[in-house]
Protein backbone atom coordinates (compact mmCIF):
# COMPACT_ATOMS: atom_id res chain seq x y z
CA UNK A 1 0.00 0.00 0.00
CA UNK A 2 1.15 3.21 -0.93
CA UNK A 3 1.54 5.65 2.30
CA UNK A 4 2.98 8.84 0.32
CA UNK A 5 5.13 10.30 -2.14
CA UNK A 6 7.06 13.44 -2.48
CA UNK A 7 7.09 16.11 -4.62
CA UNK A 8 9.45 15.97 -7.54
CA UNK A 9 12.95 16.75 -8.07
CA UNK A 10 15.79 18.29 -10.15
CA UNK A 11 18.39 16.33 -10.45
CA UNK A 12 22.54 17.26 -10.86
CA UNK A 13 21.88 20.30 -13.60
CA UNK A 14 18.48 20.26 -13.45
CA UNK A 15 18.05 17.18 -15.43
CA UNK A 16 16.81 13.79 -14.61
CA UNK A 17 13.81 14.52 -12.48
CA UNK A 18 13.31 11.85 -9.37
CA UNK A 19 10.54 11.79 -6.50
CA UNK A 20 10.53 8.92 -3.71
CA UNK A 21 7.30 6.84 -2.78
CA UNK A 22 6.92 5.43 0.53
CA UNK A 23 4.95 2.07 0.70
CA UNK A 24 3.85 -0.64 3.04
CA UNK A 25 4.44 -4.34 2.58
CA UNK A 26 3.15 -6.20 5.36
CA UNK A 27 5.04 -5.20 8.32
CA UNK A 28 8.04 -3.21 6.71
CA UNK A 29 8.34 0.08 5.04
CA UNK A 30 9.57 0.65 1.90
CA UNK A 31 11.04 3.29 -0.05
CA UNK A 32 11.75 4.08 -3.77
CA UNK A 33 13.81 6.59 -5.30
CA UNK A 34 11.35 6.73 -8.46
CA UNK A 35 13.02 6.88 -11.77
CA UNK A 36 16.17 4.79 -10.78
CA UNK A 37 15.88 1.55 -9.29
CA UNK A 38 17.14 1.93 -5.84
CA UNK A 39 14.87 1.26 -2.48
CA UNK A 40 14.97 0.84 1.29
CA UNK A 41 13.54 -1.23 3.36
CA UNK A 42 12.70 -1.02 7.44
CA UNK A 43 10.72 -3.21 9.58
CA UNK A 44 7.80 -1.29 11.07
CA UNK A 45 9.33 -1.15 14.80
CA UNK A 46 12.45 -0.22 13.57
CA UNK A 47 14.11 2.83 15.33
CA UNK A 48 15.82 3.83 12.26
CA UNK A 49 12.38 4.31 10.94
CA UNK A 50 11.88 7.83 9.79
CA UNK A 51 10.07 9.49 12.34
CA UNK A 52 7.48 11.11 10.55
CA UNK A 53 6.50 8.10 8.45
CA UNK A 54 4.36 6.45 11.34
CA UNK A 55 1.78 9.10 11.23
CA UNK A 56 1.62 8.54 7.07
CA UNK A 57 1.41 4.87 8.19
CA UNK A 58 -1.37 5.53 10.21
CA UNK A 59 -3.29 8.11 8.32
CA UNK A 60 -2.99 5.34 4.86
CA UNK A 61 -4.15 2.64 7.25
CA UNK A 62 -7.60 4.65 8.10
CA UNK A 63 -8.09 5.87 4.23
CA UNK A 64 -7.92 2.16 3.72
CA UNK A 65 -10.23 1.24 6.23
CA UNK A 66 -13.29 3.89 5.20
CA UNK A 67 -12.87 2.87 1.87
Amino acid sequence: MKICKTKKCKGIGGKNSFWFEYHLKGDKVITYKCVKSESRSWNVSDPELPKWLPVKIAEACAKKCKS
